[in-house]
């Protein structure tokens, strides 16, 4: 592969399996960091055969950092669609901070569920979540929380991938020690759980969202 080009800007729109092969490069692509496309399609089946194939080439692509479409606001995702990108997000790429491939301006429930939890994984991308979920340091650990201090929905994501991290700031021995509800403060320290209190199974919200819209999709085959 080309180990020089680290940005492609396809300006034009391609059909579908010039989009389909540009896609599949991407699997073995360890070089570009950014790459702009340009479709929208009027069969909502091949945008959806077109995405299926980014989002599986990126389970495995662990360099690019930037997905556009220029054609992004006028294609409409559909539950499928929705569910495919999120899926990618949340279980297999930990390193894209721009992935804009459809409309996100809908007032519709899914469309705004869809955007908020897209914008929420590549915000943990962005604070390093590939590294950090790699790291054992616990120095590190406390970095990250101190830099995250003031989202609280990304300090339940990282609290919930190492709960072992409040045992040792609560000097316990074992994490089903650990109370079901500390109280996180700006600095990042755990104090009184009476006086700003949440409860850690908080950080599954997001998860149980993805669930349903899951199981949307499913009920619909």
């Amino acid at each position: 592969g080309n180990r020089t080009l680290r940005s492609l800007d396809l300006d034009h729109d391609l059909c579908k399996e010039g989009l389909l092969l540009i896609a599949g490069m991407l699997q073995k692509n360890a070089y570009l960091r950014s790459l702009t496309v340009s479709f929208c399609f009027s069969n909502d089946d091949d945008n959806d055969a077109i995405v299926n194939r980014f989002c599986c080439s990126l389970k495995s692509n662990k360099s690019l950092l930037h997905l556009q479409n220029r054609k992004a606001g006028s294609l409409h995702g559909s539950k499928k669609f929705y569910g495919t990108i999120l899926s990618l997000l949340e279980d297999d790429n930990y390193t894209l901070r721009v992935f804009d491939l459809c409309c996100e301006d809908g007032k519709e429930e899914e469309v705004q569920d869809f955007s908020a939890q897209k914008s929420f994984f590549l915000k943990l991308n962005f604070w390093g979540r590939e590294k950090i979920l790699q790291e054992l340091s616990k120095s590190a650990w406390v970095d990250l929380l101190h830099s995250v201090r003031h989202d609280l929905d990304c300090i339940f994501y990282f609290l919930e991938k190492n709960p072992a991290i409040l045992a040792d700031s609560l000097n316990k021995t074992s994490t089903q020690e650990i109370p079901s509800q500390l109280s996180i403060v700006g600095d990042a320290t755990f104090s009184d759980p009476h006086s700003h209190s949440v409860t850690l199974t908080s950080c599954g919200e997001y998860k149980k969202r993805v669930k349903r819209m899951r199981e949307d999709i499913d009920g619909n085959h």
